[in-house]
């Protein structure tokens, strides 16, 4: 039977993958928490009490679960550390572990790189998009060995994501604009742009539509339909969608 490792387990995203998990394969799972007995865990673990373990970890326990485990989902809390450094050495100290352990399949989740694409650093995107880039570079480095079976090559896939849609309902609430669109209101320091929504990926994850008008406080979209997704590209601020 497969093991499977999520790490961020009980978090926004990693719930909704172990929930995935239990309904398409027969795989059990461990998550590590470091606050195991809190309600949120413990209804996670009922889920199905058979299959999901929720343990109290630390570095040094989360590198013998990786030892244990056939498949690992990763998706790191920056805001446990608040440090993009700290974020980008978590991230290649579980990369490490795993290949040690030779574990069949490690799922990195990743961001865009905000600071590449906009020249204005988003820490909590930067940070995941740094052990992404890490990734590309070992794979890189196995080519260059002609390595038949690179373990970054072969075994380590990247899920870059878009923002959860979570945060337009809790965060980021978008108001109708009168106009047949929608407006988020930003809170950017001064002087601050903010970076524009993704554009369609050749994978089908994509942001909400195109800007029609960035000016560093208000950003404006309109009603996503299948022309506008079509035609969308990244657009900096100003810029007007093709």
């Amino acid at each position: 039977m497969t093991h499977v490792l999520v790490v961020g387990g009980t978090g926004a995203m990693g719930s909704h993958v172990i929930q995935h998990l239990l309904a398409t394969t027969d795989a059990t799972i461990t998550v590590p928490s470091r606050h195991p007995e809190s309600a949120h865990a413990t209804e996670l673990a009922a889920l199905a009490p058979d299959r999901v373990r929720l343990v109290r970890s630390d570095s040094a326990a989360l590198e013998v679960l990786i030892g244990q485990a056939d498949r690992v989902f990763a998706n790191t809390d920056f805001f446990a550390t608040g440090s993009a450094v700290g974020e980008y050495q978590q991230g290649l100290h579980l990369l490490a572990a795993a290949e040690r352990a030779g574990v069949e399949r490690f799922i990195w989740s990743s961001l865009d790189s905000a600071v590449s694409l906009t020249g204005n650093p988003v820490p909590h995107f930067d940070s995941k998009a740094a052990v992404a880039a890490h990734i590309d570079l070992m794979r890189s480095e196995e080519m260059l060995r002609k390595e038949t079976d690179g373990w970054y090559t072969d075994h380590v896939s990247v899920l870059t994501t878009a923002p959860y849609f979570e945060n337009l309902r809790d965060r980021l609430t978008p108001r109708p604009n009168g106009r047949g669109g929608l407006t988020f209101h930003l809170p950017p320091r001064p002087g601050h742009r903010p970076p524009a929504p993704s554009a369609p990926r050749p994978d089908g994850l994509q942001g909400l539509a195109a800007p029609h008008r960035m000016d560093g406080m208000t950003t404006t979209t309109s009603t996503p339909n299948a022309d506008t997704r079509s035609r969308a590209r990244r657009c900096g601020p100003g810029s007007t969608p093709a």
